[in-house]
C-alpha cells in the first residue's frame, strides 16, 4: 500500500513538471497590468493629452497649431467653438521597472512630433510623466500632479500653463 502511494505521488510530480506551475494567461496579464499601474490613466499638458490603458495600449493627441485649410495636414479644427487636436499617435507601452517603461509608436499622422518607433517613459510618485522620443522630450501631468508635486516643481509648470 505504501509503495502504491509513493508511486502515485511520483506520477503526479512527473505530470506537474519541474519547478513551480506556470502562470495562467490571466495571471500573466494581471502581473503586466500591475507593473503598468503608475502609467495607466489620463495625462495632460498644454496642447496635448495621453491615455494609457491597463493593457499597455495608448493614444496621444496634440495641437498642431495649424488650422485646417491654412497648411498641410495634420491640422487642428474648430468644431462648435472647440478646438479638436489634429496630431495623433497610437501604440503600446510596457513597464521595464517600477517607474520606467519603454514604448512603441505604431501609428502616427505627424512623424516629426511623435515618430514611429521606440521611446522611453519615466513617472514620478507625484504624477509627472516624461516621454523621451528620439527628437523631443514631453512632460505630461496626471490628475493629482498639482496636489502631490513639491511646490517648486508645481510652480515650474512642467506641463504648461
Amino acid at each position: 500500500m505504501t509503495r502504491g502511494l509513493l508511486l502515485l505521488a511520483l506520477a503526479f510530480a512527473a505530470c506537474a513538471g519541474p519547478g513551480a506551475p506556470a502562470a495562467s494567461p490571466q495571471a500573466a496579464a494581471s502581473a503586466r497590468s500591475n507593473e503598468l499601474t503608475p502609467f495607466v490613466g489620463v495625462w495632460s499638458r498644454h496642447g496635448a493629452g495621453l491615455t494609457i490603458s491597463p493593457d499597455g495600449s495608448f493614444s496621444l493627441e496634440w495641437r498642431t497649431y495649424r488650422m485646417c485649410g491654412e497648411g498641410a495636414p495634420p491640422c487642428d479644427q474648430i468644431v462648435n467653438n472647440l478646438i479638436t487636436d489634429g496630431g495623433r499617435a497610437i501604440g503600446t507601452v510596457r513597464a521595464v521597472g517600477a517607474r520606467s517603461a519603454s514604448g512603441q509608436v505604431t501609428g502616427t499622422n505627424d512623424p516629426t512630433f511623435a515618430p514611429p518607433g521606440g521611446f522611453t517613459a519615466d513617472v514620478t510618485d507625484y504624477e509627472l510623466l516624461t516621454l523621451k522620443f528620439p527628437s523631443t522630450t514631453l512632460a505630461m501631468c496626471g490628475k493629482d500632479f498639482a496636489t502631490r508635486a513639491p511646490a517648486r516643481v508645481a510652480q515650474s509648470q512642467p506641463c504648461g500653463g
